[in-house]
């Protein structure tokens, strides 16, 4: 007598494809959870091992910016209203920066920053601090060479006060103190990089 499969036989291989499926979709999101490692970075390893180590100064340019604004006064470092601020872009590239900050292990300590918006808000964002100083104030806020000079030696001196430190001391600043400070230009977000010996390194934005 000819015999019929039982109606669960039939059904069987479409079940298991469907399961093999379902397991492969579970096993390829837990590797990608485990296979992302928040210590990846495009810092050059010597240069972020020196950063772990301390007794080194980060010299942040400002995060982005609205470059649709402009400094309507210069001396007017109070007032928001007045100066050119955070972009959004730039507020959440600050809080990536502190992100990544932390995540890499890099022991931050003090953080100083130029009393305009723009900077202190960068400062805050990234640390969760800032210590406002007229050492780092723009140099575009001298009312002569002779004041911009007194701002940069200042800036020096506050440095390698700081540089004695075993942490890692964050500054944010702008570009022309940069430029005088450590002899580099650098864009929003980038910071330089400054030991006892002087500039050792330059850290972009995206590389954290």
């Amino acid at each position: 007598m000819r015999q019929t499969m039982p109606p669960s036989t039939t059904v069987r291989p479409a079940f298991v494809l469907v399961l093999s499926v379902v397991l492969s979709l579970v096993l390829l999101g837990t590797c990608s959870v485990v296979g992302h490692d928040e210590t990846a970075s495009d810092v050059d390893p010597l240069l972020l091992h020196q950063l772990r180590e301390g007794h080194t100064v980060l010299l942040f340019r400002h995060a982005l910016t609205d470059r649709s604004a402009s400094d309507l006064d210069p001396t007017a470092r109070g007032t928001c209203e007045q100066q050119r601020n955070l972009s959004t872009d730039g507020i959440e590239q600050a809080h990536h920066i502190g992100r990544r900050l932390r995540a890499l292990d890099i022991p931050v300590g003090r953080t100083f920053a130029s009393p305009f918006c723009r900077t202190v808000d960068t400062a805050e964002a990234m640390t969760g601090e800032a210590t406002t100083t007229d050492a780092f104030l723009s140099l575009t806020a001298a009312l002569d060479a002779a004041g911009a000079d007194a701002i940069t030696e200042a800036g020096r001196a506050l440095i390698a006060e700081q540089l004695q430190s075993p942490a890692v001391t964050v500054v944010v600043t702008h570009t022309q103190n940069i430029e005088a400070l450590a002899g580099v230009t650098v864009g929003e977000g980038d910071a330089a990089v400054v030991d006892a010996s002087g500039l050792v390194g330059v850290v972009h934005a995206d590389e954290w």
